[in-house]
């Protein structure tokens, strides 16, 4: 019992660390609302109290649950209540999973998760130092793996590519107050989505539209335009 009411303070700032990590970085890319509601459903008893059994503190306690029990209800419950997760965006399991094309906040959401995840367990193992070279070496290795959409799978690298060549303060001017937002990680990333993937948007919203486009027109939308 002692160990387990000490898994629980232990999990309680893991969270509140990760949940900090996540507003920090949520700033950046201009979604600070997002960033501060970001995963309040870790605290609701179905997540907390299951994560808080398996409790390591150096990975995800979902993961020591599937390892364990072959199934995570603690997961179940976060990714239907969090849109940031690529998992809320798939569905027809039964034929075979197809995934969606996911919403640009959530996106951003998404990319800052990834970010806090890295700070987060990285701060607790103190072995490794967190760089944003080995968050993109991470999302290289692992996101064939995901089962996302390509589109968003590409928006998602080119995220994480383009913060990793420019850091987060990419083109932040502060000699030139009045030109800050311009030039913030913000403005750029707004940049970014027009200039690269000017359709997201609508093909976000129609699915259809964007899976009956012919395979070469398809491609041509990931081109990098030289941003």
């Amino acid at each position: 019992m002692k160990v387990y009411l000490k898994n629980c303070w232990k999990h309680f700032k893991t969270i509140c660390v990760h949940k900090w990590w996540v507003f920090y970085y949520s700033w950046y890319f201009g979604i600070p609302i997002r960033g501060f509601f970001h995963d309040f459903s870790k605290f609701h008893p179905v997540e907390f109290f299951e994560s808080a059994r398996f409790f390591k503190g150096d990975s995800s306690p979902i993961n020591e649950a599937k390892k364990l029990k072959g199934i995570s209800f603690a997961w179940q419950h976060h990714k239907a209540c969090n849109p940031h997760h690529y998992e809320y965006w798939t569905d027809c399991y039964d034929t075979g999973t197809v995934p969606r094309i996911m919403p640009w906040k959530y996106v951003l959401e998404l990319v800052c998760d990834y970010l806090a995840a890295g700070r987060t367990y990285n701060d607790y193992k103190k072995t490794e130092k967190f760089t944003l070279q080995k968050e993109l070496d991470w999302w290289n290795a692992h996101k064939d793996e995901r089962c996302i959409h390509p589109f968003t799978k590409e928006l998602v690298s080119a995220i994480f590519e383009n913060i990793t060549k420019n850091g987060l303060r990419m083109f932040t001017r502060y000699d030139r107050p009045l030109d800050t937002w311009y030039w913030s990680t913000r403005r750029w990333m707004y940049i970014l989505k027009e200039g690269r993937f000017g359709l997201y948007d609508y093909y976000q919203k129609d699915q259809v539209a964007y899976d009956n486009l012919p395979k070469d027109e398809t491609n041509s939308l990931n081109e990098d335009k030289g941003l």
